[in-house]
C-alpha cells in the first residue's frame, strides 16, 4: 500500500534521513532578512545541528572555533533558546560580546541579557548562572579579567550545577594585537570548531 520508494529506507539510511529530517526542521531566519524584510530560510548544517543536539548534554563549557561566515552567533543565539527550554529565566542568561551593535542586536531577540565586556567588568550580575561569549578573538584584557569572572559566575558554589560558558571565537577575525583575557589557544578545552561556510563570507574565507 505504500509507494516503492518506500522500501528504500532500511537500518542503514534511516538515521541519514532523520538527521536530514531534524535539520530541515530546525530552520530560522537568515539576519539578512531583518533587513530586506522578507524570511529567508537557511538550514543548520550538520555539525551545527550536532553542536546543539548534542554538545548541549555533553559539556558545560565549550570553545567553539568558526570561519567567517560560518553562523557563530546564529549558533550561540540558538543555544541560548535551548538554555531557556530547560527551565531557565532569560535574567539568568548572560550573552557578552565586545561592540555596542551586536549587543544592540541580541537586545532586540529578547531572549536574554546581553552587554559588552566594558559593562559585564562593572556590573555585578550575581543572578546570571549561564554565560555566552562571542566573538572573543576581540575582547581586551586592559580593563580587568572578564575570563576568570566568568568562570566564576558559572561554577559558582551557590548553584545547584555548573552553569553553561560556551566561547564562541575566530582568531582570523582578530581586529587588534592585545591580549584578549583568554588562556592560552592550548588550553582550550574542549574544543569544536565550525567550518562550513554559510554565510556572504564565503570568498572572504576563501581569500584567507
Amino acid at each position: 500500500m505504500y509507494p516503492q520508494n518506500y522500501s528504500l529506507i532500511n537500518s542503514d539510511n534511516l538515521k541519514a534521513l532523520l538527521n536530514a529530517l531534524t535539520v530541515a526542521l530546525l530552520t530560522f531566519k537568515s539576519f539578512l532578512s531583518d533587513y530586506v524584510g522578507s524570511e529567508l530560510l537557511n538550514l543548520l548544517t550538520i555539525k551545527q545541528y550536532q553542536l546543539l543536539s548534542e554538545n548541549l548534554h555533553k559539556t558545560k563549557k565549550l570553545y567553539v572555533y568558526g570561519l567567517p561566515g560560518t553562523g557563530k552567533t546564529i549558533v550561540a543565539l540558538k543555544i541560548i533558546e535551548k538554555i531557556i527550554m530547560l527551565q531557565c529565566k532569560q535574567a539568568e542568561i548572560l550573552y557578552v560580546c565586545e561592540n555596542q551593535p551586536l549587543r544592540d542586536f541580541v537586545q532586540q531577540k529578547n531572549i536574554c541579557r546581553a552587554v559588552t565586556r566594558v559593562a559585564f567588568l562593572k556590573t555585578s550580575f550575581n543572578d546570571v548562572k549561564h554565560i555566552i561569549i562571542d566573538e572573543a578573538q576581540n575582547f581586551q584584557a586592559g580593563e580587568g579579567d572578564w575570563y576568570n569572572k566568568a568562570l566564576t559566575l558559572t561554577s559558582s558554589p551557590h548553584l545547584p550545577e555548573p552553569g553553561f560558558f560556551w566561547i564562541f571565537l575566530d582568531y582570523l577575525q582578530t581586529s587588534h594585537c592585545f591580549s584578549t583575557g583568554l588562556p592560552e589557544a592550548t588550553w582550550h578545552d574542549p574544543v569544536e570548531s565550525l567550518t562550513k561556510v554559510v554565510r556572504n563570507a564565503n570568498s572572504i574565507c576563501s581569500y584567507l
